[in-house]
C-alpha cells in the first residue's frame, strides 16, 4: 500500500507542504512565502532561473531554499513538523518511513527532530543510516 497525506502550512510567511508517504521518505517542502533578505520567493525563483516557470520550481534545485539564508522561525517549523509527523504516524501507522536533511548542515536539527518524533510515537524502533533517519513498526 503506498498512500501520501499532503499537509499544507504556513510558518511566518513562508508556506510549506509536508508530503507524508508511507512506507517511504517524508518531505518537506518550501512552497512560497516572502523573505525579507529576497522578497517574494516566487520572484527570487524567477530572477534566479528566468527560463523555468513556478509550477517547475523544485526544491531540490533551487539555491535560495536554504532556510538560513531565507529568515525562516525553525523553531515553529520545527515544533509544527514533529507533531504533524506524529499524528500522522499515530493515526496512518505505517511499516516504515524516514526522515533526511537536504543538507550537511541540517543534521544536527534532524537528529533533534527524530528524537521528539520517537519520543511521540508508540510502537516504532528507529536507527541512523547514513544522514537517513528510519523508522520501522515493531511487531505486536
Amino acid at each position: 500500500m503506498n498512500d501520501t497525506e499532503v499537509q499544507e502550512f504556513w510558518i511566518g510567511s513562508f508556506r510549506y507542504r509536508l508530503l507524508l508517504r508511507s512506507p517511504g521518505a517524508i518531505a518537506l517542502l518550501l512552497m512560497g512565502g516572502y523573505s525579507r533578505k529576497v522578497g517574494d520567493l516566487r520572484n527570487a525563483f524567477e530572477e534566479y532561473d528566468p527560463f523555468q516557470k513556478w509550477e517547475d520550481y523544485d526544491p531540490d534545485d533551487f539555491a535560495l531554499t536554504g532556510d538560513e539564508d531565507l529568515g525562516v522561525d525553525v523553531f515553529s517549523l520545527k515544533r509544527e513538523c514533529v507533531n504533524r509527523i506524529a499524528g500522522w504516524v499515530n493515526r496512518a501507522r505505517p511499516g516504515f518511513f524516514s526522515i533526511s536533511p537536504s543538507t550537511e548542515r541540517k543534521e544536527p536539527l534532524y537528529d533533534r527532530i527524530s528524537q521528539e518524533v520517537a519520543s511521540k510515537i508508540r510502537g516504532y524502533t528507529n536507527q541512523k543510516i547514513n544522514r537517513s533517519y528510519q523508522f520501522y513498526r515493531q511487531p505486536l
